[in-house]
């Protein structure tokens, strides 16, 4: 294919998805040091030509961290497809094939499913091995993880690759195969930019009512300090009339003897 190419990286290990985006560029686009946990990080858009295509590619190295709120995960993932418009034609996930747990593969598939439940079908999974040390049981958690990660791949209807020994031609004609199984088209994020609005709706929803239950409560407040003033004047009206009669009665009454 000789249009231009919007890729995703995904991943838990900022270090490793920046390396496999300077590898697809052959050039150092980005850093490639392991930050610090209090540096608030966001997604990067970088490109190039290779091969004769133009290639951008969407680094994501924050999307994974567990602490993560819905709220801030979609405003996240609503940022990388800014970056990334009209849509990704492939998401690139990289992980240690020893260092993927059940809880990554849920978060994984949690990531995804925030940009389409579509994803899986534009997915290629990067696997790097994990050298094994250890005794038996530190082997028998490597392999559980190994499966856990195995399972992620054959959700990707085994679309994976080791980029410890793939060549950067062979990557791109993996990434083109994705393309053209998919008709050349790229993932639209419809459903996400519908969940979007909704909630921006939903959330002007709550602020209109919150304005109105304002309004009403003023509106209450002000009538019921009316009805206490007109009652104050009534009873001071009333008590005028008392002792407007009050003197009346006692012109009228008879002198002492």
């Amino acid at each position: 294919f000789n249009f231009p190419v919007r890729i995703v990286l995904l991943g838990k290990n900022s270090s490793e998805i920046s390396r496999v985006g300077n590898f697809i560029l052959d050039r150092d686009a980005f850093n490639t040091e392991a930050l610090p946990p209090s540096v608030e990080q966001h997604s990067e858009r970088a490109g190039g030509t290779v091969e004769g295509r133009y290639i951008t590619l969407i680094n994501t190295p924050h999307l994974f961290d567990p602490q993560l709120s819905e709220e801030e995960l979609n405003q996240r993932v609503r940022e990388c497809v800014s970056l990334c418009s009209p849509g990704p034609h492939v998401f690139l996930l990289v992980f240690e094939s020893g260092n993927f747990t059940k809880q990554d593969q849920e978060r994984t598939r949690h990531v995804l499913n925030s940009y389409s439940p579509s994803s899986l079908n534009y997915t290629i999974v990067l696997t790097q091995s994990t050298p094994y040390r250890g005794n038996r049981s530190a082997r028998r958690r490597l392999v559980q993880k190994g499966r856990y990660l195995q399972l992620l791949i054959t959700d990707c209807k085994e679309r994976t690759e080791d980029i410890s020994v793939i060549t950067n031609h062979q990557l791109l004609e993996k990434i083109d195969e994705v393309v053209k199984e998919n008709g050349g088209g790229y993932l639209t994020c419809d459903e996400l930019q519908e969940r979007l609005l909704v909630k921006s709706e939903e959330a002007d929803t709550s602020e209109e009512t919150k304005r109105k239950s304002k309004e009403n409560y003023s509106s209450l407040l002000k009538t019921l300090e009316e009805e206490r003033q007109r009652h104050k004047a009534e009873k001071e009206e009333m008590k005028r009339i008392i002792e407007a009669l009050e003197m009346k009665l006692k012109t009228r009454a008879p002198a002492g003897n």
